[in-house]
């Protein structure tokens, strides 16, 4: 009597990692579209304000205009009103500036998403992205395979030209259990205070 005896099946296995070069393009692909939407909307925004700060503009040159007319046809009108009218609508057009300029800046979500993604390094995610434009201020918290590649990232992060200013610091750096594989989750942030 013959028994045949498959080995294989007592060989151990290797562990798959769910963290594979199929799922990691996916993520990178989504993200990256996720970036071009934001800086498509931003730029409709932009264009949007332009267009009514224009708006606001021909308003205010029309008004002066028909304010000439009439002050010459009847001068003992009392134009404290029309004044007044004038100096709302140039304090109106002057916050549609301040909105355009902070718009046009380098620095914006957008731009700071494409440093982050271009800082991005194998064997480490994000999970959770905070930032406080007005402050520049930015926190970053994921996981990550192994601890160097928390520190590679960091290294990426401020040779990036959108960050040039600003200096990242590793804040917490601990184990965590992910899926039943040992982890690294960490909080990196700037320097300023952190966000609410």
């Amino acid at each position: 009597m013959q028994q045949e005896i498959n080995l294989y099946v007592l060989l151990p296995h290797e562990k798959k990692s769910f963290l594979s070069i199929k799922m990691l393009t996916l993520s990178y692909s989504i993200f990256m579209i996720i970036l071009m939407l934001n800086f498509c909307f931003s730029l409709w925004v932009k264009h949007k304000q332009m267009v009514r700060a224009d708006e606001i503009t021909k308003e205010l040159q029309g008004l002066e205009q028909r304010l000439a007319e009439v002050n010459t046809q009847y001068p003992m009108i009392d134009w404290s009103d029309a004044e007044n009218s004038i100096v709302k609508l140039k304090h109106e057009i002057k916050e549609e500036n301040k909105v355009l300029r902070l718009l046009s800046k380098d620095r914006s979500f957008s731009n700071y998403l494409t440093g982050i993604a271009k800082a991005a390094v194998p064997d480490m995610w994000l999970v959770n992205i905070q930032m406080n434009l007005k402050e520049e201020h930015i926190v970053l918290n994921g996981y990550a395979s192994q601890s160097a590649a928390v520190q590679n990232f960091i290294n990426n992060l401020v040779i990036q030209k959108e960050f040039s200013d600003m200096h990242f610091q590793l804040q917490q750096l601990s184990k965590a259990e992910l899926n039943t594989e040992t982890v690294f989750n960490f909080i990196i942030s700037t320097e300023e205070n952190e966000l609410s």
